[in-house]
């Protein structure tokens, strides 16, 4: 009778194992969906930030005209160091192999 109790223990252990890893599968599979949507959004929605934030930052810019703005140079100084932050990034991405 205790062989087939440790055998029947045995068995409950299994699909014990097997529901956890098809419940590990089940959220991993929508935290990858999550994250896919969130990707998708910040793909959207970073660039139409980095414009607006670039053109209310306050540097004189009337009638959507930049350049005849009082300084012009604040401007494309901005423009170049977001341009030099965005090179940065994706070099220290690069050299971690993250992509």
């Amino acid at each position: 009778m205790s062989t087939r109790g440790a055998g029947n223990s045995d068995w409950i252990a299994s699909r014990v194992d097997a529901m956890r890893d098809a419940l590990d599968s089940r959220t991993s599979d929508q935290i990858n969906r999550r994250v896919y949507v969130l990707t998708i959004v910040s793909t959207i929605v970073l660039p139409l930030s980095l414009v607006t934030g670039l053109f209310g930052s306050n540097i004189g810019v009337r009638d959507g005209n930049v350049l005849s703005a009082g300084h012009p140079v604040w401007f494309l100084a901005l423009c170049g160091r977001l341009a030099l932050l965005g090179w940065a990034t994706s070099a220290s991405v690069h050299r971690i192999r993250y992509l």
